[in-house]
């Protein structure tokens, strides 16, 4: 009501007769009342959305990353706890001592693999000093920067009848004109996506180690070196898609320049097959077309990704690919509102765990495939089957509104069954894409440090280096020892046989003898 509004009323509330007024004046004091209980319902779920964000952002910067959950019944040792055992104090300096292939002295250990000095301490003179032994102690150093320049002396020969100069000998040449040595542009590469160094902080190393070289020149050794690995690349990417399971999934990288200055958002778009094998193709797009052009017409299996919907629109058009969800998303979504719906969230997480205990035994017993996936259907398939009716249940309740983010976590499940009840069909499928998260954190780290590509090109380029790194990883190779022999040897591999090059092959034909850089001794 406007101020005319209450006048009228006012004074057709006077003319009326009394007990006509006293029950127009009650249905008002009700109407408001109604209307203010509205209000304050409204602005309460709008003061418990905004305290939610606030506490969501608060967990985001202050709190724990891991999202494992404590049980109840674990409680902190007290802080008085004293962490030497009884009757065993800690006396004198510990001796050198080995430790598998470990040699450890207070407390450092390193393995044969780490480059050692021996530093002789010269004996006293005197006639009457005997050395009775040797004490060993060790100490951790560093040089500046581990860089080196290469000097060859390479002598100029002629023949002395002919009187005609001979061939000399010249050493390795990555790229012509250029005085790069193999190990550095392997270095630069391992420091960049591997150590998360970016080129112009090694530039700036460099310079305080003596050495005087272009920023630009860095750039340019690192995309050449990245072309040179592109069939190896595309031979890792026709290996992966020959998987029977293969997990997707997409991670931001801000790369090229924008007209006003700002960065264009692209994606890597990891793929990890079932032998241990990744690669991270780059596209300028999130959209549903880079799955249809990556996958198309060559993956025919099981695809586990997340919850992203474009995963499951393109499967549903596929005849011969078989979806699966990530249950580690949805459990994220529970763990986000536990402490909104602790009773709730308490449910669904306590039956994810068990699944995760059911997955851990399996691992520990080394079951086969048959007998893991009988221990699944007996085991995992009724905690499944109660969850899902549980959320029904949870959904029909009138008190869950439309809004509710508890609702919203439910649903994201519900509407994933038929993707989510996969892994109870197949053994060797993980429930989850940890493993392929788990190889997307360098990217997040690198992102840290240098924070963008400027090119499309050169975050093509940072994928191909990414990809064989941590197909490396996974395979057990030694990433360095890897990529100088393939430097060396994709220019007189057969192009035919690029595929024999990819690490799962690699460490089976070459690993026994790498070709080396002239760093590591001539001829070697």
């Amino acid at each position: 009501m406007n101020n005319m509004d209450i006048k009228e009323f006012v004074e057709q509330v006077r003319q009326m007769p009394a007990e006509q007024a006293v029950d127009v004046l009650c249905a008002l004091v009700i109407k408001q009342d109604e209307m203010i209980k509205a209000l304050e319902a409204k602005f309460t779920a709008i003061i418990a959305e905004q305290a939610a964000e606030i506490a969501a952002l608060k967990k985001l910067v202050y709190g724990q990353r891991s999202e494992k959950r404590k049980p109840k019944d674990e409680e902190d040792p007290p802080e008085s706890a004293s962490l030497t055992p009884p009757n065993q104090p800690n006396r004198g300096k510990a001796s050198t001592q080995r430790n598998g292939n470990h040699q450890t002295d207070k407390g450092l250990r390193f393995t044969g693999a780490a480059e050692k000095m021996v530093i002789e301490i010269p004996v006293p003179a005197g006639e009457n000093v005997e050395i009775i032994r040797y004490e060993t102690i060790h100490r951790l150093a560093q040089r500046p920067a581990a860089v080196i320049v290469l000097e060859y002396r390479i002598p100029i020969i002629k023949n002395r009848k002919s009187n005609q100069l001979l061939p000399n000998w010249h050493p390795n040449q990555l790229f012509e004109g250029s005085y790069a040595d193999v190990s550095f542009i392997v270095g630069m590469m391992l420091d960049k996506c591997l150590y998360h160094l970016p080129l112009y902080r090694q530039h700036q190393r460099l310079t305080n180690s003596g050495v005087d070289l272009a920023r630009s020149t860095l750039t340019h050794w690192f995309a050449r070196g990245a072309d040179l690995l592109k069939p190896i690349f595309h031979a890792l990417r026709s290996s992966i898609l020959t998987s029977s399971r293969l997990q997707m999934d997409e991670t931001p990288i801000k790369a090229s320049r924008k007209v006003k200055g700002k960065m264009n958002t692209g994606y890597f778009w990891p793929m990890l097959g079932d032998q241990d094998e990744i690669v991270f193709e780059f596209a300028n797009t999130r959209a549903r077309k880079h799955i249809e052009t990556s996958l198309a017409g060559e993956f025919k299996g099981t695809l586990l990704t997340d919850g992203y919907g474009s995963y499951q629109v393109y499967c549903a058009s596929r005849d011969n690919i078989t979806h699966a969800i990530c249950w580690v998303h949805w459990r994220r979504k529970f763990k986000e509102i536990e402490d909104a719906y602790p009773g709730e969230a308490e449910i669904v997480l306590e039956q994810i765990g068990k699944l995760y205990a059911n997955e851990k035994f399996i691992r520990n017993a080394e079951l086969n495939s048959n007998k893991a996936l009988e221990y699944r259907i007996t085991h995992s398939k009724p905690i499944v089957d109660n969850l899902f009716i549980w959320c029904e249940k949870q959904l029909q309740n009138p008190k869950l509104t439309p809004k509710s983010k508890l609702r919203a976590a439910i649903q994201y499940g519900t509407k994933r069954e038929t993707e989510l009840r996969v892994f109870l069909e197949d053994a060797d499928l993980p429930m989850d894409t940890n493993n392929i998260e788990r190889e997307i954190r360098p990217i997040a780290v690198g992102n840290k440090n240098w924070m963008f590509s400027w090119t499309e090109a050169g975050a093509e380029q940072l994928g191909v280096i990414y990809s064989l790194i941590a197909t490396c990883r996974m395979q057990g190779v030694d990433p360095y020892t890897y990529l100088v022999d393939v430097l060396l040897r994709v220019g007189q591999h057969p192009a035919s046989k690029v595929d024999e090059l990819i690490p799962r092959h690699w460490k089976k034909m070459f690993q026994n003898n790498p070709m080396r850089s002239d760093l590591w001794g001539k001829g070697q």
